[in-house]
């Protein structure tokens, strides 16, 4: 039923709500049956219900009484939060009004009357909701009751309070007030709707934050829900930032602050901006002199700002005429009336730096105040105080900061002055109207106490007297009174500076003379604190007490006394009982008796003449000393402008000079300098000539020599001492100057060094003449006379500087031009050992000493015997030193003269190389030979005869060069270098090795002298076995003196007799070798044994090879020539080489290498089937295979093999050879798939009968053609055993037999009436049986327990002359007179292609009947034809099968 009117029904509506009443009255007892019509809400009443305006139930317009209008909405769902599920569906009109449980889905809200039902006068007093999510879980009103209209404090507290007090809720109402209108400013302004209380319908969604970023709650914001809540923060929000960003710009990412919504300290100022710590702008500056917010912000402090005009979306300041007040991001702006920013020195502002920026103090400082270097402002005595060292403006104003700031109180319009500045503080004032002093300053103090002292007035300047007073008081050397000051300052150039620094006399003590301590430079007690007058225990270290070259010094207590000598500082010469001194390289010239010679040093004032006496060596003298400058002066110094102080360099002095009468000054640069640590030798002054031609070790002077006829330039030095290594060797000639036994040493108390005089004494005695540089000494003497006897008795006398004028001939007898002569022979072996054996003076005398140069050791007063070279190791009779006139002595254990001992001064007239051993001649011409030691019979001698005149008679003579490097002279490399003799093996020697006739590697001879035993020589060792490479012979290493080495036949012991395989085992050597004699022990043309050849003269093919052997096995004599391994099955020598000859070149006929002979019914080859035949690879001894198709004559069978190979798998000359992928053993059948034939591998060719015992059919191609995995063509397989053999009917119901014995007249078996299938039907040239017991289908019943007996292997032909030759052999059976039991029919002559075929025999399907082929078939190109088997039907071979009945029986009988 309808409950209520709508406009526009009028009574027709009506009439139809009666009738619908009628019929619900009469199917009320169905109401649980599905409803007859689509009922809605609205049909009933409206969506959501009417709220009666009276209380009552309004039938006319659907009202009742409650509030759904303000909490339902347009579907049954919004009814269901409170009346359940069964709203949604007309089933709920029962009458009774039902309210659920956990309202709006809330656990444990309810409302409070349950169920009840339903009238048309609803009770006075309605219930009320408790506990429910959309009213906060508050108690509601009682349903029913007015609807709340605008919110209030009274309307927003039904549900929660109106001033909320949760978390920031207070912190926020504080600031905005409580007005509604405020929530507005965080939630959605619900004042604004038409149905403000309607958000209460959201509950269980998150409170709606409109501005910023706010994250939390996770909608647990219920009273109950406090222990799971999530409080969360707000972030992006204006409010919560610093305004603007840090440059005065629009805010950035992280110019915001995210505050905790649970936390009220984050409301606190420095959770948006910064307090005391506020960096941006200038705000740093500001607040680090005055905190207070407020001086510029109005009601704003340095903790709060409660000021309405905060967070209002405008920087707001109040005061200084700031010029960018106002909206946020507009940049800084500057103050113009600000009275922190004021003249200093008067009442006028002055305009601020830009927000943000600084000027410094100098921004107020300006014009006549304006602030100096020293951070200072350039009025009164600000300069002179901030000059000073850790001076601070916070010194004297408190807080101030030079540059930065001027103190906390700086801008509060005075001046304001610590350490009781009389009349502070001050009025600003105009600079340099000042008045007042200080009186308890630390920086103006009694020097000497505790006591402060009143400054003089700010601005004036009183000097160092206003402190230093008294006892201190400055005398007239600028200093106070005290200590050492008047000493220091009373020498030259001398100032406070010295010691403290920056101090002026009379003027300032210096940057850090006010910081209460004495600062000395380099004083050990610096810095210290004042003390009385005279109370001094500190010491100096600086430069005015060093060494002079800043090596520091002790010195006395500060007001103590320094010796009265030099020593205080520096060290002086002994005399005063202390060291030399000791800096730069004074120790070099004072006290250096290792270089200068004892007694020889130098004195102080020979350099220093203007400060110390040369008298005394120690008095100072004059007023330069201590003056930082080093005086260079005196007699040695020459002057102060030869010595350059900053460089240390000392120049143009004698001292350091080339010594000659025109000296040429050495300068003392880089480690040479003063201040180096280079120590000079010798030639550190003279023979250092820059561009000289040569290079003194020793110093000796090398300017070049001028030999004119002043002299003054003659310079011999070079040729005195260029092979000197050090100075010992100038006292030759300079004996009283330089110490002939210590280097780079003058002589000890010797003063003629340095004196500008060239002093020559010489230390072998002889004289000199000054006047034309001439000497005679024993240098330049012929040493001794003749014979070794006496002393010398003729001098050279040369003159300095004439150089290049002497030679050995100008002294003594040049020993190189010696003759035949007895004056010559006389001067003992000179002439056999210079002139007949070329050997260079420095064999016996050391090196260095030629025929054109002398050694370090020669004119020093002694005969020098220094063995090198060839020479070395010998033993001389008399001392290595020999005194000259003592006579000669003797040589022995010399390498020149090997094991003898010779008498010096002998001469002999023996051949060359007869003077010391044998040789070729004297083998040759009188059988001997001696060794060094004059010895025809020692072990050395050995076997020397024999093999240089050939006396064994198995070679030629063997020259000396095969076994030695024959000298081309005397003195040649490799002669007369040692024992044993050196041996450095000939061409026959080191010849390569053969084996098996092959030539091998070059041979590597080895001598051993320790057993005389020659080792790995080719003509004792150089015949090899092939097996494994060793030396055949039983002697292949020799004994050098072993007579009896070639005792009996003697060929055994270089080569095996005869010589290993592949050698003949035949002993008949001149059967093959024509050299060799009859009795083959001996030779004919021994020239042509051990000459690096196998000299071998047989020309016959057939004296070398052959397929049978004619020997005896018991005659070693005979040559067996029999060929070996499988040569037998595949060759026959006699069939193709008989009368063929090397020399005729037969071995390269292409006529018969390639051929193939028949032997037994199997072919034999020509050599060139497998082996090159050319005359490089001939009679090498190697076994050479060549398988290649390509070098084979055209059409020959060895085309056949498979190109490119390979053709032999394995190959060991002489024991092994395995071939493949060739013509003769494979299939004979070309694939049609691979287009090549199938090979197979061969037995090894060495193997013995490999074939025995097995298919040898099988071995190529199957048996038949195409079994045993072989391929070949299909029709083989058909054609086996008989025709139709084993499908034949017997005329009535079944098959006849299909094998039996003879007369069973079985399909096969009787050969009365049946015809056996094998090779010998179509290849009846090389087969001739039919009987095949190793066949595919044979040998399954022709077994030797099998129902058949064995019939026999299958042959070729004895009289073949096909197999194997390259074709497919077709020769059929001749008569072709084959039986067969497949009779087709009675009246065999109806049918015309089979009676032209067959003859039938015997009738049919009898025991004796048969049919027999008529006609002989023919083969062409691989068809056959006239072929019975096939009914004469024409059939190519290579047809696949099975073939159908009709491909031979064109018609089926009639």
């Amino acid at each position: 039923m309808k409950s209520y009117r709508r406009h526009g029904y009028g009574n027709l509506r009506t009439i139809l709500a009666l009738v619908l009443f009628g019929v619900v009255m009469f199917t009320a007892s169905l109401a649980l049956a599905a409803p007859q019509y689509d009922l809605k809400c609205d049909d009933c009443h409206t969506m959501p219900p009417l709220d009666s305006l009276t209380g009552q139930r309004d039938p006319e317009s659907g009202a009742f009484r409650g509030n759904h209008q303000t909490h339902a909405g347009g579907t049954a769902d919004s009814c269901a939060k409170c009346h359940g599920a069964q709203v949604t569906s007309t089933g709920h009109r029962d009458g009774v009004i039902q309210v659920q449980q956990n309202l709006n889905g809330h656990p444990g809200a309810s409302y409070s009357r349950g169920f009840f039902n339903q009238t048309s006068v609803p009770p006075a007093t309605l219930g009320t909701c408790s506990n429910v999510n959309c009213h906060f879980e508050t108690a509601t009103p009682e349903w029913a009751s007015p609807v709340l209209d605008q919110p209030s404090g009274t309307s927003c507290g039904t549900c929660h309070k109106a001033v909320p007090d949760s978390y920031a809720h207070t912190k926020h109402l504080e600031l905005y007030g409580s007005e509604l209108s405020v929530c507005a400013k965080c939630h959605t302004d619900h004042t604004q709707e038409a149905k403000p209380f309607q958000h209460a319908t959201s509950a269980g969604r998150n409170i709606m934050v409109t501005v910023g970023s706010y994250a939390g709650s996770n909608f647990a914001y219920l009273p109950s829900q406090s222990a799971t809540r999530v409080v969360g923060s707000c972030s992006n929000l204006y409010c919560h930032s610093s305004g603007q960003s840090t440059t005065g710009g629009p805010l950035t990412a992280g110019d915001y602050t995210s505050p905790a919504w649970s936390d009220q300290a984050s409301g606190a100022c420095n959770t948006c901006h910064k307090t005391s710590a506020l960096s941006s702008g200038s705000h740093a500056r500001h607040l680090a002199s005055n905190s207070d917010c407020g001086a510029c912000h109005a009601s704003a402090s340095a903790t709060s700002y409660s000021a309405s005009t905060h967070v209002d979306g405008s920087i707001d300041v109040a005061l200084g005429g700031y010029d960018k007040a106002g909206t946020p991001g507009n940049g800084y702006g500057s103050c113009s009336n600000a009275s922190c920013h004021a003249s200093p020195y008067g009442t006028q502002s002055t305009p601020s730096p830009q927000w943000g920026q600084s000027a410094g103090c100098g921004a107020c400082h300006n014009n006549a105040g304006t602030f100096l270097a020293s951070g200072a402002p350039d009025t009164g005595s600000h300069g002179k105080h901030m000059a000073l060292a850790g001076s601070a403006c916070n010194q004297c104003h408190d807080g101030a900061v030079k540059n930065a700031s001027g103190g906390l109180t700086h801008a509060n319009g005075t001046v304001e002055v610590a350490n009781d500045y009389s009349g502070s503080p001050v009025q600003k004032h105009a600079p340099g109207t000042y008045t007042g002093t200080c009186s308890s300053a630390s920086c103006h103090a009694d020097p000497y106490g505790p006591l402060p002292i009143q400054s003089p007035v700010w601005g004036n300047n009183s000097g160092c007297a206003s402190c230093h007073r008294g006892a201190g008081a400055f005398t007239a050397t600028g200093a106070p009174a005290t200590g050492s000051h008047d000493k220091h300052l009373g020498l030259p150039g001398t100032g406070c500076d010295a010691c403290h620094a920056g101090a002026v006399s009379g003027v300032s003590g210096g940057l850090s003379h006010a910081n209460t301590k004495v600062d000395v430079s380099n004083y050990s007690l610096s810095p210290l604190e004042k003390h009385p007058i005279g109370t001094y225990g500190g010491t100096c270290s600086n430069s005015c007490h060093s060494n002079g070259n800043g090596q520091q010094t002790a010195t006395p207590v500060w007001g103590g006394s320094m010796p009265e000598n030099c020593s205080g500082c520096h060290g002086g010469p002994a005399g005063l009982g202390t060291v030399a001194i000791s800096t730069g390289k004074h120790s070099a010239h004072m006290d250096n008796d290792t270089t200068m010679g004892r007694g020889n040093n130098l004195m102080c004032a020979e350099c220093h003449a203007k400060t110390v006496s040369l008298a005394s060596n120690t008095a100072i003298t004059g007023t330069v000393h201590s003056n930082s400058f080093k005086d260079y002066s005196g007699v040695k110094a020459g002057g102060s402008a030869n010595y350059v102080t900053s460089s240390g360099i000392c120049s143009n002095v004698y001292c350091h000079s080339s010594g000659q009468a025109t000296p040429v000054f050495a300068s003392m640069t880089g480690s040479k300098n003063w201040r180096g640590d280079a120590k000079l030798s010798c030639n550190g002054c003279h023979g250092r000539t820059a561009d000289a031609t040569w290079t003194s070790a020793a110093g000796a002077p090398n300017y070049a020599n001028k030999y004119d006829g002043t002299l003054k330039t003659a310079n011999s030095h070079e040729k005195h001492t260029a092979s000197m290594t050090d100075s010992t060797g100038c006292a030759n000639c300079h004996n009283s100057t330089v110490d002939s036994g210590v280097a780079a040493k003058m002589r000890d108390y010797s003063s003629n060094h340095l004196n500008r005089v060239r002093e020559v004494e010489f230390k072998v005695g002889g004289s000199y003449s000054e006047a034309d540089k001439s000497c005679a000494t024993y240098c330049h003497s012929n040493v001794q006379g003749a014979s070794g006897n006496g002393q010398a008795t003729v001098f050279g006398n040369p003159a300095w500087g004439a150089n290049g004028t002497l030679s050995c001939g100008s002294c003594h007898s040049n020993m190189a031009a010696l003759q035949e002569t007895e004056a010559d022979l006389n001067l003992g072996s000179h002439k056999r050992h210079t002139v007949d054996s070329v050997y260079s003076c420095s064999v016996c005398h050391g090196a260095g000493n030629t025929a054109s140069s002398t050694g370090t050791s020669h004119a020093n007063g002694t005969i020098n015997l220094a063995f090198t070279e060839k020479g070395a190791g010998t033993t001389y009779s008399q001392p290595l030193e020999n005194a000259p006139g003592e006579g000669y002595g003797t040589c022995s254990t010399s390498a020149c003269h090997g094991r003898a001992t010779r008498n010096w001064g002998v001469s002999t007239t023996l051949p060359t190389c007869e003077k010391c051993h044998g040789s070729a001649n004297s083998a040759l011409t009188s059988a001997t030979f001696k060794d060094t030691a004059g010895s025809p019979a020692s072990p050395y001698v050995g076997t020397h005869v024999s093999h240089l005149a050939g006396t064994h008679n198995y070679s030629n003579p063997i020259t000396c060069d095969q076994c030695h490097a024959v000298p081309a002279t005397v003195d040649a490399a490799g002669h007369m270098d040692g024992l044993p003799a050196t041996l450095t093996w000939g061409s026959t020697a080191t010849h390569p090795s053969y084996a098996g006739g092959v030539e091998g590697a070059a041979m590597v001879p080895e001598y051993v002298p320790a057993t005389r035993t020659c080792n790995n020589t080719y003509c004792h060792a150089g015949i090899r076995k092939t097996s494994d490479g060793t030396a055949q012979g039983t002697g292949s290493s020799p004994s050098w003196n072993d007579p009896a080495y070639l005792g009996g036949t003697g060929c055994a012991k270089c080569h095996m007799n005869p010589p290993a395989y592949p050698h003949s085992a035949s002993t008949n050597c001149s059967a093959c070798h024509n050299h060799v004699a009859q009795s083959n022990v001996a030779f004919v043309d021994k020239s042509k044994h051990l000459n690096g050849k196998v000299e071998v003269t047989v020309d016959d093919c057939l004296g070398c090879h052959s397929s049978v052997t004619a020997c005896n096995p018991s005659d070693p004599t005979c040559i067996n020539k029999e060929l070996i391994g499988a040569h037998k099955f595949h060759t026959d020598a006699e069939l193709f080489l008989a009368g063929k000859k090397l020399s005729a070149g037969d071995f390269i006929d292409t006529s018969w290498i390639y051929g193939i002979e028949y032997k037994d019914g199997f072919p034999k080859y020509g050599c060139g089937f497998c082996h090159p035949m050319d005359s490089g690879t001939h009679k090498n001894a190697t076994v050479e295979l060549d398988l290649d198709p390509s070098h084979s004559l055209a059409g020959t069978v060895k085309t056949k093999n498979k190109a490119g190979g390979p053709w032999v798998t394995s190959y060991t000359m002489g024991s092994s050879v395995v071939c493949s992928n060739v013509y003769c053993h494979s299939n004979g059948f070309v694939s049609e798939t691979t287009q090549q034939y199938q090979f197979q591998t061969t037995p090894d060719w060495y193997a013995v009968d490999p074939w025995a015992g097995v298919d040898k059919c099988a071995q190529c191609h199957g048996n038949s053609p195409n079994t045993g995995g072989k391929e070949g063509s299909a029709a083989h397989a058909r054609h086996v055993v008989g025709n139709h053999y084993n499908d034949i009917f017997d005329g009535y119901s079944a098959r006849i037999a299909v094998a039996g014995a003879p007369g069973s007249g079985a399909a096969h078996g009787d050969p009365a009436t049946s015809t056996t299938f094998n090779c010998n039907l179509c290849h009846n040239a090389t087969v001739a049986v039919s009987y095949n017991d190793k066949g595919s289908v044979c040998s399954s019943c022709h077994v030797t327990a099998g129902s058949a007996p064995l019939k026999g292997n299958m042959q070729v032909l004895a009289t073949s002359q096909s197999h194997i030759n390259g074709d497919v052999d077709v020769v059929f059976m001749s008569p072709f007179n084959v039986k067969s039991k497949a009779q087709l029919r009675m009246g065999v002559e109806a049918v015309q292609s089979v009676y032209t075929s067959w003859t039938r025999v015997n009738g049919y399907k009898t025991a004796t009947s048969y049919d027999l082929a008529r006609s002989t078939p023919s083969y062409v190109g691989g068809t056959c034809s006239t072929v019975a088997c096939h009914n004469g039907t024409q059939m190519e071979w290579r047809t696949k099968g099975p073939l159908a009945c009709a491909a031979c029986h064109t018609g089926l009988p009639q």
